[in-house]
């Protein structure tokens, strides 16, 4: 029973939630929103922003990254793709 609440009021690492500061987009896996600085590898910025991360928590990860303002966004499928920029106006 404590397995099956777990899942549903949130202890383990499924639900999305902040996460912290990363100085690594790739190691970003858990789902949740992570800050990062303009020194961050594997960053499509040459800035600091947000990431947002959506996965299964085993291999099927999306990331969409940010800028504070949110000027310029950009998304990948999976950890370690190419990113690819969202129009913006």
């Amino acid at each position: 029973m404590k397995r099956e609440l777990g899942g549903l009021i949130g202890i383990n690492n499924s639900w999305f939630r902040y996460r912290g500061h990363t100085s690594d987009i790739d190691n970003a896996s858990l789902n949740g929103v992570y800050t990062f600085g303009a020194e961050a590898q594997n960053s499509p910025l040459d800035g600091s922003g947000k990431c947002l991360t959506f996965g299964n928590g085993i291999d099927d990860y999306g990331q969409i990254v940010m800028t504070w303002d949110s000027r310029l966004i950009y998304y990948r499928g999976k950890i370690g793709a190419a990113w690819k920029q969202i129009q913006t106006t």
